[in-house]
């Protein structure tokens, strides 16, 4: 068959995708890159065929796309025209980062032919095509108040192998990147061994030898490592809360979400807490001053209470998302602002606006815009702070691969504050959630560093310098909050 190679393309991007949102299922990358490679060397479809297989393993990537659908509050008259555009935005942003690596397979096949240089160099152009999709995706999101570069995470195959309890600590040399590459190394590695068994025994004791030594690799991701040691504080707080979008639009469900962090707060402080962390959005310092904190809570305790808070605020005329972190002993709160806004949820990127217009979703579009008019605060940056004070990584910025790396560089402490809310969506197949994990374990990995999520609708969460993570229960549906100290949710108390 003339397109039986594409077709083979294709399921090298399903085997690839799969493994990207079922973390059980990500050994199946490397049956996917050692057919992508057999498919390049003999020049089949040396173009197209990389671009499909980019574009489906993106689109199983952004499927979490798809758990906006039934979001009521956007201000589209029928569900059937959301999932138009939903579909349009998935289609055309798994395209547009399946081109580029596809563009970088492709040269790398057009300069060395079949040479040995192809399976050789084939780790370093895995990793280019992930950065140049990524980076075509930013030009894809771009708007005014967002940068071009490579900040998408999506797709890198790297995160699949922090399932992998020895090969993980790859990442310690350069996180995701690191382990794309070695991905990367391990198939060119197999392709060439089998390359060598094929021309002195033949195809089937290639494929046999092939085969067993990739169920020896699989099997070896369950043996035990010799583990860095692991602190877990038990004064460190984080929290969970179970409050949907309409909490914001509705005074009296606003009141019961703010009682409901005060609580939350005194909870903390009546068990000796040092640091507690909000959820993102919730606001909390900027709804309490000082004296009405004394009111509440013991003045001792608030004295040795870290807060660390979020919300949206203006600031020169424009809306920002705002980190704000108490500190105790000086008395005083410290503001930085988020710097990574989320294309279609904070801000709406020019291309997909254009489309919108062009096929008479004009209305829908400055709907959205309405609803999201967010701008990054670049006057008040993070590296402004105090080191001692604990860098945040909001909602989202999860997905930049460096952005902990950054955020350490200006830090003293030993963790990061993470503030999510998944209020806004539904991932009901955790789509999202098992990408965003993977991430946040490898970033911690990366960067020896603990990252303490703190979350609405989605798990209290902790990752660690070992790439393990630890997700607290999930919230029952009657229960609006939760919290737990480092060591419950680590050890389950």
């Amino acid at each position: 068959m003339r397109f039986k190679p594409l077709l083979l393309w294709l399921s090298s991007g399903v085997l690839t995708g799969s493994a990207i949102i079922f973390p059980p299922l990500w050994f199946l990358v490397g049956p996917g890159l050692l057919l992508q490679l057999y498919l390049l060397r003999g020049g089949n479809f040396p173009l197209l065929g990389p671009t499909i297989a980019g574009t489906v393993h993106m689109a199983f990537s952004l499927l979490w796309l798809f758990g906006v659908v039934d979001i009521s509050w956007l201000g589209f008259t029928s569900p059937i025209i959301l999932g138009f555009v939903v579909v349009g935005v998935w289609v055309t942003s798994s395209f547009t980062a399946g081109l580029g690596y596809g563009v970088v397979l492709w040269s790398l096949r057009y300069i060395v032919g079949q040479h040995w240089l192809l399976y050789t160099l084939f780790p370093l152009a895995l990793l280019g095509g992930e950065l140049l999709g990524s980076f075509f995706l930013s030009v894809y999101s771009w708007s005014a108040d967002s940068p071009l570069g490579v900040m998408f995470g999506f797709g890198y195959v790297g995160y699949t192998l922090v399932e992998h309890t020895t090969f993980r600590y790859a990442a310690i040399f350069g996180g995701v990147y690191a382990l794309s590459i070695v991905w990367g190394t391990i198939v060119s590695c197999l392709y060439g061994l089998a390359q060598k068994i094929k021309d002195t025994k033949g195809v089937r004791s290639a494929i046999v030898f092939i085969v067993c030594l990739y169920v020896l690799f699989y099997a070896s991701s369950f043996l035990p490592f010799l583990l860095r040691k692991e602190v877990f504080p038990s004064d460190i707080f984080v929290t969970s809360t179970n409050f949907s979008m309409s909490t914001y639009a509705d005074t009296d469900r606003w009141n019961i979400a703010q009682e409901a962090y005060m609580a939350m707060v005194r909870e903390v402080s009546l068990r000796s807490g040092k640091v507690v962390i909000l959820p993102e959005d919730t606001r909390f310092l900027l709804q309490h001053t000082r004296d009405q904190l004394e009111a509440q809570l013991d003045t001792n305790a608030l004295s040795q209470l870290e807060i660390i808070d979020t919300g949206r605020d203006e600031y020169e005329g424009q809306t920002v998302l705002r980190a704000m972190v108490y500190d105790p002993v000086l008395q005083k709160i410290f503001e930085y602002d988020k710097q990574y806004l989320v294309p279609f949820g904070e801000q709406i990127p020019v291309l997909p606006g254009l489309l919108m217009q062009r096929v008479g979703l004009g209305y829908q579009l400055q709907t959205l815009k309405s609803y999201y008019g967010y701008h990054p605060g670049i006057t008040r940056a993070q590296a402004n702070v105090p080191k001692f004070i604990p860098p945040v990584l909001f909602c989202y910025e999860s997905i930049v691969p460096y952005m902990v790396h950054a955020l350490m560089r200006t830090s003293d402490t030993t963790y990061v504050a993470h503030v999510v809310s998944h209020a806004w969506f539904s991932d009901q197949y955790g789509f999202l959630k098992n990408q965003l994990y993977q991430m946040l374990r490898v970033q911690a990995l990366w960067n020896n560093v603990y990252i303490y999520q703190a979350a609405n609708e989605a798990p209290a969460a902790v990752f660690t310098p070992n790439g393990n993570g630890y997700i607290a229960p999930a919230l029952a549906p009657e229960e609006l909050w939760k919290v737990y100290s480092i060591e419950d949710v680590v050890f389950g108390g």
